[in-house]
């Protein structure tokens, strides 16, 4: 699954998921599992601030996840790994 977003081998949140508009409902049949019994807030991003999959990608989850805790991480992977640097 991961090997197919080069973005998201190239570096990532720790931890992070990958989930993407374009294969949303295939992923999130490998994620629901794990989604549906987490109990921190998920934080969704992009690869930059002028991206606005996640605020998208957030509303998908917060229809289909038995939380209310969805965030969008404020500028994205730009910003974390500008801030942390590049994760994973």
């Amino acid at each position: 699954m991961r090997d197919r977003d080069p973005s998201y081998n190239s570096g990532h949140v720790p931890n992070a998921l990958l989930l993407n508009e374009q294969e949303a409902d295939a992923l999130m049949v490998d994620l629901f599992g794990v989604l549906q019994d987490n109990t921190l807030p998920v934080v969704v991003y992009c690869g930059s601030e002028s991206c606005h999959a996640s605020k998208e990608m957030a509303e998908y989850l917060q229809r289909r996840l038995p939380t209310e805790s969805v965030y969008v991480l404020r500028g994205g992977w730009e910003a974390w790994s500008k801030k942390y640097g590049k994760g994973i």
